[in-house]
């Protein structure tokens, strides 16, 4: 569901700007007198921006440190190349999209948090009550983003503590039954996925 409401926004956020560029000027930004699509003066290279872009741009790729545990629950491990591969290029297209739109119109006023240039965004022309819920739903996109990527946060921590510690000492402190006497077998991933591993945590 976070999922969901997560790519609904991008999406929102995507429209809502084309939309923009072509109903009405950006405050400060664009010349009022001008005629649409309103672009908003560019520069070639800002230097100031490589820290900012730098540090995103490794952010918004953090996914792969949850790659090894996520993989463990997908069963056809043929699939594994093409989920990761997948997954890496879809956030790369949406970022790099809504970072070139945003750019395009809001030029030397986008925010440092760029959701923030949604609140009182009169994409549609006016503020009315849909325009506001969907600008509410965009400020509130950090806070889903974050709430979406906790579990896999979770699973990645769970996985790195059990792994770190001998398979009988948490077979006790779980309450699983022992292996025979003289095996050590790893924990499966029925033990341990998903409410062992939430213990663990927890």
């Amino acid at each position: 569901l976070l999922t969901f409401v997560g790519y609904s926004c991008i999406g929102m956020m995507l429209i809502s700007v084309c939309v923009a560029m072509f109903v009405q000027p950006y405050p400060g930004v664009h010349d009022v007198s001008g005629s649409p699509p309103y672009i908003a003066p560019q520069k070639m290279v800002i230097p100031g921006g490589f820290g900012l872009l730098f540090s995103t741009t490794v952010f918004t790729q953090m996914c792969h440190i949850a790659v090894p545990s996520l993989t463990q629950i997908i069963k056809e491990k043929k699939r594994i190349r093409r989920v990761v591969i997948g997954g890496m290029a879809t956030t790369y297209v949406l970022y790099a999209v809504l970072g070139l739109l945003t750019n395009l119109y809001f030029g030397s006023k986008v925010a440092v948090m760029i959701t923030l240039n949604w609140e009182g965004f009169a994409w549609t022309g006016s503020l009315g009550p849909i325009t506001r819920m969907l600008n509410t739903l965009v400020v509130l996109l950090p806070f889903f983003t974050i709430a979406n990527a906790f579990p896999l946060n979770a699973h990645a921590l769970a996985n790195n503590l059990m792994t770190s510690i001998h398979p009988k000492t948490w077979r006790a402190l779980l309450g699983i039954s022992e292996a025979q006497e003289g095996e050590e077998q790893p924990l499966t991933g029925g033990e341990a996925w998903p409410p062992m591993r939430v213990k663990v945590v927890a």
